[in-house]
């Protein structure tokens, strides 16, 4: 599919949510079910950017993207985020062009981090950015990964009878005000429940000895889910007949194990590899940041069967099947 969204117009797109009576469509592309939008600036430019729900605040631009727009990196002038970033550099974000009537920095967003490439080292690097949680925050975003679509909802926004909504959990304050904008959702597999970041973000790059171990046509670098260490370990004890894949994740050798069935706000969908990460990446790190502690996360390769729409102001989301998926109720029914 051809880009043709930029900076400018995702900003017009968000502003008109007050007052749009149908959704928004925001071209994207989803290789491996990781989604992919962006590109086109009022002055030319083609950029793609890769949305990541569990992805930094502020997002990141490619040291290339940054030359391209005529934006000059530097290192942060605030004691405190200096020491944090080191020798990272910053960069604010593209200002919004146009006719957009948003002012033309959104201080909500006040920084991007600028870094050589995207991806990491070795991995495919199909992106010139990375929007984080802060883009999304505050608006109801439909990922619709069957149709291969990225839609901004009206705030008038209710789902469908068809759908099936689950609360989201979001860190609040001691003042009752949200604290951050990851999403945690609620799975089950092998019977037992499993708090989740919810990851539009997740991905892998596999070893070519993993691509071929997987045996599917998909790309090397795709979307995944992800489980902390001492449940993948579990899993594998308990079940030795699940498929099982060493050092599968390129740089990290991570091993990959490929689940049965992943039941997911009143569906049941799979099987869905997952990717071992060290149990601090999420009960320590991911989970300071969220409003409970999360044991992974999940990602595109469950999304994929589903138009999912995440409401963030009413931290909940509505999950719609459209292909591989079961109804559970359905399959309770005498």
């Amino acid at each position: 599919m051809t880009l043709t969204m930029g900076m400018s117009t995702f900003a017009a797109l968000v502003s008109c949510t007050a007052t749009a009576a149908s959704p928004l469509e925001m071209p994207a592309d989803l290789p491996g079910d990781r989604v992919v939008g962006g590109a086109g600036f009022d002055s030319g430019q083609t950029l793609r950017f890769y949305t990541d729900t569990g992805g930094g605040n502020s997002g990141v631009l490619s040291e290339a993207a940054a030359k391209m727009l005529g934006l000059h990196p530097a290192t942060p002038t605030n004691p405190a985020m200096a020491e944090e970033l080191g020798s990272v550099k910053i960069v604010e974000p593209p200002p919004f062009a146009g006719t957009s009537p948003l002012p033309a920095r959104d201080p909500a967003i006040p920084w991007m981090i600028v870094l050589p490439r995207v991806a990491p080292p070795g991995w495919t690097d199909d992106s010139d950015g990375l929007l984080g949680n802060s883009w999304f925050a505050g608006h109801i975003w439909t990922w619709d990964y069957p149709g291969q679509k990225l839609l901004l909802q009206p705030r008038t926004w209710q789902p469908a009878a068809n759908e099936h909504v689950v609360p989201l959990g979001f860190r609040i304050n001691e003042d009752g005000a949200r604290a951050s904008n990851f999403p945690r959702i609620t799975i089950e597999i092998d019977g037992r429940p499993l708090s989740m970041l919810l990851d539009t973000g997740a991905e892998t790059q596999l070893m070519p000895t993993a691509s071929k171990a997987v045996g599917d046509d998909g790309p090397m670098l795709r979307a995944t889910s992800m489980i902390a260490a001492t449940i993948f370990r579990d899993w594998r004890a308990r079940h030795p007949d699940w498929r099982y894949v060493p050092a599968a994740q390129l740089t990290t050798k991570s091993d990959m194990i490929k689940v049965p069935e992943v039941r997911i706000a009143g569906y049941v969908v799979g099987p869905v590899w997952f990717t071992e990460r060290p149990d601090t990446n999420f009960h320590d790190m991911m989970s300071s940041m969220m409003d409970a502690q999360v044991e992974g996360a999940v990602g595109g390769n469950v999304f994929h069967s589903f138009r999912m729409t995440v409401d963030y102001p009413n931290a909940r989301a509505a999950f719609r099947c459209v292909r591989g998926c079961r109804d559970v109720a359905k399959l309770a029914a005498p």
